[in-house]
């Protein structure tokens, strides 16, 4: 068995991106257990903007109220358990385009 360290997600997307797959923000990868899941979008003003504890939901660009959030760069914040039951936290940010 080899270790899962970290995952790689994507640095950009668009909610009217062609491709489905590029329609949201969806820092997932195998090996990474549904128990723990932990993901956080965070504006440049600190505000917590999306939030999930679902490992099947992405973020679609949207705000809380159903509002396209402004196309910029946002941080993301993820904790997770591996599938050896380590515990991992991970940050980076993501480019929101239209």
């Amino acid at each position: 068995m080899i270790e899962l360290s970290r995952i790689y997600p994507p640095n950009a997307f668009s909610p009217s991106a062609p491709s489905v797959v590029d329609r949201e923000f969806f820092p997932y990868s195998n090996g990474v257990l549904e128990k723990g899941y932990h993901l956080k979008i965070i504006s440049r003003w600190n505000e917590v903007i999306f939030e999930t504890k679902d490992v099947f939901i992405g973020w679609n660009g949207l705000l809380s109220d159903g509002s396209h959030a402004p196309t910029g760069t946002y941080v993301w914040i993820l904790n997770f358990y591996d599938f050896l039951g380590i515990a991992h936290k991970q940050n980076g940010t993501v480019t929101l385009v239209f």
